[in-house]
C-alpha cells in the first residue's frame, strides 16, 4: 500500500511539471493582425488553401526560436511544401517571411511586437511587395553613413599603442 501511494504521489508531481501545450486558431485575413503564446504553445491559420501551424519552442531574453509547419493538412512525406522549418526571431529586429504555397513569393510576413512574462505577443500580416520604389523609398529614409568604421579607428588607435608599448620594451632592455 505505501508503494502505491509513493508512486500516486511521483505520478502526480510529474504531472504538475508537465504542461500542456494549447493550440490555438486565428483567422489571417492578410490585414495586420495580434496574437499571443506561451513556450511550447502553436497557432493554427488557414491561408491560400492550406492550414499552416506555427509553434513557439523556446524564448530567450529577446529572442525567440519558431517551428514552422506549412500546409500541414496535407499528407506528410518529403514533399518540400509540407516540411517543418524552424527560424529565431529577435525582438524588434527580424522578420520572418513565410512562403506558404512555395510559390517563390512571399506572403506572409511574421515578427515579434512583445516580450513579457513568458508570454510573446507576435504579429501577422500581409508581406509588402519590394518594387524598385519601396527600395529607393527606404535608401531616402536611411540616414547617412559617416564613411568609415568605427571599429577600425579603434583597432588601429590600440595597435598603434601596443606597437609604442613594445618599441619601448625593447628600447628599455637595450640600455
Amino acid at each position: 500500500m505505501k508503494g502505491y501511494f509513493i508512486l500516486f504521489f511521483i505520478m502526480c508531481i510529474f504531472l504538475v511539471s508537465v504542461s500542456a501545450a494549447e493550440i490555438s486558431t486565428i483567422q489571417v485575413t492578410g490585414d495586420i493582425q495580434f496574437f499571443s503564446l506561451k513556450e511550447r504553445d502553436a497557432v493554427r491559420f488557414d491561408y491560400l488553401e492550406g492550414t499552416h501551424v506555427i509553434k513557439l519552442d523556446n524564448i530567450d531574453e529577446d529572442k525567440v526560436t519558431i517551428t514552422i509547419f506549412p500546409n500541414s493538412n496535407k499528407n506528410t512525406g518529403n514533399n518540400d511544401d509540407v516540411l517543418p522549418s524552424k527560424a529565431s526571431l529577435r525582438l524588434g529586429r527580424d522578420l520572418v517571411m513565410l512562403d506558404l504555397n512555395k510559390d517563390r513569393t512571399r506572403d506572409l510576413q511574421l515578427g515579434i511586437a512583445d516580450i513579457e512574462n513568458g508570454e510573446v505577443t507576435f504579429f501577422i500580416e500581409k508581406a509588402e511587395e519590394i518594387t524598385t520604389s519601396n527600395i529607393s523609398d527606404n535608401k531616402q529614409n536611411t540616414p547617412p553613413t559617416s564613411g568609415f568604421n568605427s571599429n577600425v579607428v579603434w583597432t588601429v588607435i590600440l595597435a598603434a599603442i601596443a606597437l609604442a608599448l613594445v618599441l619601448v620594451l625593447i628600447f628599455a632592455r637595450k640600455k
